[in-house]
């Protein structure tokens, strides 16, 4: 390693033995190990926190803090910045000494290994052993004369059988390398013995993943002058010797690390972690069981790995190998019965016939080392779902869900990434509710953002709830694969006034699909069209601003598959245009259209003010007739609008009546010539803006029980909802509070006539003491009417917001 000695010094007097002139001739002594080579690390390149001679970002620093800190920019690589990386150093110099010291006091690692789910190659662990060693207790040995090279040569290799280091000093460079072999012969003329001394020692000058020692030679020529009684009296160099010879040796003792974010027996664990974290699964009978999810491994041996199956169930197993002619896939039936064999990777698509334990067997072919592989593992269950929006990073993101079904099932959560490839999996069982945090509680974390994929034996209703500090907040529900459309619309692009719109849409089928746009214009006109390739899972989330199709004035868009299969699921995100935007609405799309919308809640105060879009999405225009009710199911105003085919009606609620006195509770919308209408409510609070909540608009129910999977009732969130009775006859209302358990905490009881709302916080609802213990809630009409209902959890300090449809 090419570097400046360190400070650290332990100054140990060596007391030279003479030699004598019997001395035999053509020896050779070697230690009892041999150093391993290393890379040196130049200090002007800065490898070891940038990786920039070696793969690149992340560092074997960055590796490091993100496995024990899970930040790359940690504390290790924050003090290597200024002590491993110097852009005018020398240019021979580096970290040689360090290397040197640990290639003599370390094992040699020579695998590969997963920590913490960071791969760490063989460079990585060299390199950060040689980051230890930057600090190090040592004995230093000037060379002043060829007698103190030799007599450092037979103490330690030919006596003590252990390496030593020596600076090479070549070209007036300080160039440390470990010593671990000599062969020394001479050659008398009178009293003089002349030598010729062969050194051999571990080099540098290899990559950082070599493995074994690479060893360099040097030959020194120097004379020794001996008396009568059999002493050296003199020593000198000759030959080119004489201005090229070792300058020091150094005893390697211990090391005393000068990095602050390097903690030794964490690295330790780094160093001496092989294979992945599944090393022993190399028997059938040591099978590790595996869930959805995907696994970076490496195939030193055999490996075998289990799959729990239902009858009934589908298993995807996608597989990829660095060197695929040198690893087999096999999958196996809980009979032993070989299901498909494939060399260096490939598909596997299991149905499960019989409940078992499937087998994938992982075999490399014979000599192949150490060989990284990846497994993406996809299991579906009866009932499929997404959570459309997680964004990853810093956002925290908190997942409720309920079951109506009584008996326990299975749950399983798949991270997707926007390409639609699973990131991560976690399995868990629920029975009535389940609620959690995704990173914390089920293990799913992606810094790039995506969305979240539930298989489960049930149906589930649920929502999310997506926070960034104190401010940011947004949230929706949990979105069934049997809501999938052909065609999505978004009713409202909004883009002036500063105003964002972000359109995000997943193809949740199994096939790539051909995927039509069009924008439209204020009139519904046709604006722009375009054609894309969306391939499964695959999610495409674009900025209006940015999106060509919607920067000529765009009012709405559609997005539609050629195929006009019912594989699109999809959301529109509003930003609003307070200070650092932080009011944020998420609101799903789905099939959700109908000739008659229901808006069960209007907000429009002092405080609160509601937006309503609607888009007529069929082929004929239509005199669509708004229908306002008070609380009481009054109808307080009427009013018609002609809107044309494509053609949205965007405004505040009341600005839609005219000369309507007060605000009006809720709101019918119907097509009296069965046009198909969709839209989106926005909810938001005056003043700063800083507020912002979106919800759908439903068509008229034809249930007549709801649940709401979130509650959210202390001292700091509140919850309220807004129900509407849009059946045709009275009807009492039964709200029953649950708490996470499943256990019943109170029922009330309200009479609804046909149109007539109910709006009311838990809280007032069921009282602080009962409402904060509450988990979930369920609505029922006695009589069996179908009833509308959405949601809307804020924070007490006036800043968060966020709602939904109560499904």
């Amino acid at each position: 390693m090419r570097k400046k000695l360190f400070t650290i010094l332990i100054t140990m007097c060596c007391v030279l033995s003479l030699l004598t002139v019997e001395k035999s001739r053509g020896e050779i002594f070697e230690a009892d190990f041999i150093p391993w080579s290393g890379y040196w690390w130049p200090s002007f390149t800065g490898g070891l926190v940038n990786g920039s001679d070696y793969q690149g970002s992340p560092s074997p620093l960055e590796k490091y803090d993100y496995a024990v800190h899970g930040i790359y920019k940690g504390p290790a690589t924050g003090y290597g910045i200024h002590a491993y990386y110097k852009q005018d150093a020398l240019s021979w110099e580096g970290m040689c000494f360090s290397w040197a010291a640990a290639s003599i006091l370390e094992k040699e690692p020579v695998y590969r290994g997963y920590y913490n789910g960071i791969l760490f190659n063989v460079g990585d662990k060299k390199g950060l052993l040689t980051a230890t060693y930057e600090g190090l207790l040592y004995n230093r040995y000037n060379i002043d004369t060829p007698l103190d090279f030799h007599n450092i040569l037979e103490d330690f290799v030919a006596g003590r059988k252990i390496p030593i280091i020596m600076d090479l000093h070549t070209n007036n460079e300080v160039w440390n390398f470990p010593i671990f072999k000599y062969e020394t012969d001479y050659i008398e003329d009178g009293n003089i013995r002349h030598y010729t001394t062969k050194i051999f020692y571990a080099s540098d000058d290899v990559s950082p993943d070599y493995i074994g020692t690479a060893f360099s030679t040097a030959i020194y020529y120097y004379y020794f002058v001996i008396n009568e009684n059999g002493d050296i009296i003199e020593s000198q160099w000759e030959n080119i010797s004489e201005y090229d010879h070792p300058l020091n040796a150094s005893e390697p003792l211990g090391m005393l690390p000068k990095n602050p974010g390097l903690d030794y027996e964490t690295l330790k664990k780094i160093v001496n972690t092989i294979d992945d974290p599944y090393e022993n699964n190399n028997t059938r009978e040591k099978a590790i069981k595996l869930n959805s999810g995907h696994y970076s491994l490496i195939s030193i041996d055999s490996d075998y790995f289990q799959f729990d199956l239902k009858q009934g169930d589908i298993l995807n197993i996608r597989a990829l190998s660095e060197k695929k002619e040198e690893l087999y896939f096999r999958t196996y039936t809980p009979q032993g019965i070989l299901i498909k064999e494939t060399f260096g990777g490939g598909e596997h698509f299991i149905h499960a016939e019989d409940a078992g334990m499937y087998i994938l067997e992982v075999i490399p072919t014979q000599d192949s080392g150490d060989i990284l592989y990846e497994l993406f593992v996809q299991q579906t269950l009866l009932h499929q779902g997404i959570f459309l929006h997680h964004p990853g990073g810093s956002w925290a993101d908190e997942i409720m869900l309920t079951s109506s079904d009584k008996n326990t099932g299975r749950v399983i959560f798949s991270l997707m990434d926007k390409e639609g490839v699973i990131h991560g999996g976690y399995e868990t069982k629920i029975s009535s509710y389940l609620e959690g945090l995704a990173y914390e509680d089920f293990n799913l974390l992606f810094s790039e953002g995506g969305y979240i994929r539930l298989d489960s034996d049930m149906p589930l209703k649920g929502s999310q709830t997506l926070t960034y500090g104190d401010y940011l907040m947004m949230g929706l529900n949990y979105i069934s694969y049997d809501k999938a459309a052909s065609e999505i619309y978004f009713p409202h692009i909004a883009v002036t006034g500063g105003w964002e719109t972000y359109l995000s849409i997943v193809n949740i089928g199994s096939e790539s699909e051909k995927i039509k746009q069009i924008s439209y214009g204020q009139e519904g006109q046709i604006l722009n069209s375009d054609t894309i390739d969306l391939a499964p899972g695959q999610m495409l989330e674009t900025e209006a601003r940015y999106n060509n199709l919607l920067m000529s004035g765009a009012a709405s868009m559609s997005i539609a598959a050629e195929s006009e299969n019912k594989c699109l699921i999809g959301s529109i995100r509003f930003h609003n245009p307070s200070y650092a935007s932080r009011g944020r609405a998420i609101i799903p799309l789905t099939s959700e259209t109908g000739p008659e919308l229901v808006i069960p809640h209007i907000a429009s105060d002092s405080y609160w003010w509601t937006g309503i879009a609607v888009m007529n999405t069929g082929t004929k225009e239509t005199l669509a007739d708004f229908y306002a009710y008070d609380a009481a199911g009054n109808q307080i105003g009427e009013v018609q609008h002609m809107i044309k085919p494509k053609q949205n009606l965007v405004n505040f609620a009341n600005d839609i009546f005219f000369d309507m006195i007060g605000s009006p509770a809720s709101i019918r919308i119907i097509s009296p010539n069965s046009q198909p209408l969709c839209g989106f409510l926005l909810y938001g609070s005056k003043g700063n803006q800083y507020q912002l909540a979106g919800v759908p608009i439903h068509p008229a129910s034809v249930v007549s029980e709801l649940c709401l999977s979130q509650i959210a009732s202390d001292s700091v969130w509140w919850t309220g909802i807004g129900i509407v009775n849009t059946g045709n006859i009275p009807s009492d209302m039964l709200f029953s509070l649950f708490n996470k358990d499943g256990d019943l905490l109170s029922t009330q009881k309200h009479m609804l006539n046909p149109n007539q709302q109910f709006a009311v916080t838990i809280k007032d609802l069921f009282g602080a003491d009962v409402s904060a213990s509450g988990t979930h809630l369920k609505i029922k009409s006695a009589l069996d009417q179908p009833v509308n209902g959405i949601y809307v959890i804020g924070s007490n300090d006036n800043l968060q917001l966020m709602g939904d449809v109560i499904q």
